[in-house]
């Protein structure tokens, strides 16, 4: 049996405002930087992994243009992910470097879709740190490094 009560707080959301709000809840909580923006590359949406992330908060980011989150030598690289979306294709895990709001540069994988209503456009950006994997892979690719050269001095 159920649990008294249960139901009524799993009841899906049924009006358009109901499931707006569940659906901002739920990038609230990603561990992903989720973010928007509008047909000039400005953010418009700005969740709290991407505060930690890329280090800019809600308030100072919203506005600027995405280019401020690229070091300049990636950034136009950046521009042609845009145009890529902004033509209707989609980018998948596409790895590159953000320069934090510390100046600090870290890796992440960065996927896009485009969303069309008319004439309003609006890019949606999942970002994932991927420093522990960059390290990882890495460290792997050292330890191979190493044993090959083991065995070339064994033999």
């Amino acid at each position: 049996m159920g649990h008294p009560g249960r139901a009524d707080r799993l009841a899906p959301a049924t009006t358009q405002p109901d499931q707006m709000a569940v659906l901002e809840a739920v990038v609230d909580i990603s561990d992903d930087a989720v973010f928007s923006l509008d047909a000039t590359r400005h953010i418009t949406k700005w969740n709290r992994s991407a505060e930690r992330i890329f280090g800019h908060s809600e308030a100072e980011i919203v506005g600027q243009d995405l280019a401020l989150l690229f070091p300049a030598h990636l950034r136009r690289d950046v521009t042609v992910v845009f145009e890529t979306v902004a033509a209707g294709d989609r980018v998948s895990h596409f790895e590159t470097e953000i320069q934090r709001h510390d100046g600090m540069l870290s890796p992440i994988s960065l996927s896009a879709i485009i969303d069309v209503d008319a004439t309003v456009v609006a890019v949606a950006v999942v970002a994932r740190d991927v420093t522990e994997q960059v390290l990882a892979q890495a460290t792997l690719a050292e330890v191979e490094s190493r044993g090959r050269e083991s065995e070339a001095l064994a033999h």
